[in-house]
This record gives C-alpha cells, sequence and structure tokens, in this order.
C-alpha cells in the first residue's frame, strides 16, 4: 500500500526485481522433475475463470481509488464503514483466487493432503520458506498500518500513519504486494502437480500482473479522493519510525 499517504510513483526497480524472481523460482521448483509440457488448458474455460478473479483485485482498488465515496456509501448502506466494506470484499476475492486455482489445476496436489498422502519434492523446502517470506511481509504491513492502511482508508477519511521502518524500507513501493505475489506464487507451487508446469506458469504472470495493476492503480491523483497527505509531515500524517 504506502506508508501512510500513496506515493504516487511508478514501479520501481526493487518490484521489477521480485516479480522476476518469484517468476523464475517457480519454474526452477517445478523443472526438477523433468515435465511433460501441455498446452490444451489455452482452451479451457478453467483458465479465464482463473484468470478472471486474479483480476478482480485490481478492479476493486480502482474503484476504491477513483471514487472512496461512492464506496463509503455502500458500505454505509450496510451497516459497515468503507474499510471494513473493502476488507470484507478482499477476504472474499481471495478465496475465490485460491480455490479458482485448484479447480484450474483439477485439484492438484490439495487432495494429496488430505486422502493420499503428502509426498514431498525438490525445493519445496525452499518454497515454504519463500512462502513464509512473503507472508511475513504481509503481516508487516498490517502490524504497521493496520486494516484501514491496507484498504485505502486514507481515501475514505481514516488516520494512516506515515512509516518510514520495515517492511517500507525495503525499496519498495508496496511490500505487502511483494509479499503477496511471493506467497501466492509459492502456494500455487506446491499444490501444482508436476505435469502442470505450465498451468503453474500462467499463473505466475497472472499473479505478477494483477498485483502491478494494483500498485498502478496508485500512481495517478485520484479525481474523487479526500484531502489527504502527500509527502510526510503534512497535516494529519503521523510519523513512525
Amino acid at each position: 500500500m504506502g506508508a501512510g499517504g500513496m506515493m504516487l510513483q511508478h514501479t520501481t526497480p526493487m518490484e521489477a526485481f521480485f516479480a522476476v524472481y518469484v517468476f523464475i523460482f517457480s519454474l526452477i521448483a517445478m523443472l526438477g522433475a523433468n515435465p511433460t509440457y501441455n498446452y490444451d488448458f489455452f482452451f479451457d474455460y478453467k483458465l479465464y475463470l482463473f484468470c478472471l478473479t486474479m483480476y478482480l483485485s485490481p478492479i476493486q482498488y480502482w474503484i476504491v481509488w477513483n471514487y472512496p465515496k461512492k464506496v463509503m456509501a455502500w458500505g454505509d448502506k450496510l451497516g459497515l464503514n468503507g474499510v471494513e466494506l473493502c476488507h470484507y470484499v478482499v477476504l472474499f476475492v481471495k478465496q475465490a483466487e485460491f480455490f479458482s486455482y485448484v479447480f484450474f489445476i483439477d485439484g492438484g496436489r490439495v487432495s494429496d493432503f488430505f486422502y493420499t498422502g503428502y509426498e514431498a519434492r525438490r525445493f519445496d523446502l525452499v518454497v515454504l520458506i519463500s512462502l513464509v517470506t512473503g507472508q511475513c511481509l504481509v503481516w508487516a504491513v498490517y502490524y504497521r498500518i493496520g486494516v484501514d492502511g491496507v484498504n485505502y482508508g486514507a481515501q475514505m477519511e481514516r488516520p494512516i500513519p506515515w512509516v518510514f521502518g520495515f517492511p517500507f524500507n525495503t525499496g519498495t513501493r508496496h511490500p505487502q504486494y511483494i509479499g503477496c505475489v511471493l506467497a501466492w506464487i509459492s502456494l500455487f507451487t506446491l499444490v501444482t502437480r508436476t505435469e502442470d508446469t505450465g498451468k503453474l506458469v500462467v499463473a505466475c504472470w497472472a499473479v505478477c500482473t494483477s498485483y502491478w495493476l494494483s500498485g498502478e492503480v496508485e500512481v495517478e491523483e485520484p479525481p474523487e479522493s479526500p484531502d489527504m497527505p502527500r509527502t510526510p509531515g503534512k497535516k494529519g500524517a503521523t510519523k513512525r519510525s
């Protein structure tokens, strides 16, 4: 998200590095078993259902970023504030993303965890470390700026602190997005069978581009945003190291 208010800048080199890293990392994790490639899934509606769910997030963020007053009004009708409404929508979308991917890979290795027994593969331990690393970044962002900060509370008149310490000192504009990309692709790698490497590659691209688009939403000045701090030290910004 950002340190307090949103920093209006394009993707940083560090973010580009992370995107390339997670893409290559997933391929390495899967190619160890010499998979057989099959790209018939490009004609399978499950692929497009998965992509649709992955791109719901940037659409949602675009709506909140550009029309926060409308979101707040929708929340009022449901007895929620705007941040709460966004948070519940995000939780629903994230579950839809996971289950749509499992549907896309026909269950993958998920059933192995419950029925046939899970057999560890080469690089699985490294994938788990990457998953935990991504989640730590996400948890750190929630700890620093809370649910309000993560869900565009600054756009909806919620007080958001400026944060200069970890994880906002890692050279990325959106450490939470980086954490999400790491976590999602690591999780997808864990549950994908070797023969479905092609599907995993598509998932890598979908995840990276989805979060890139979410970050790019914040590059432009929102037309309907309330008066909010754009640089540290302005009215309403609370510095926190």
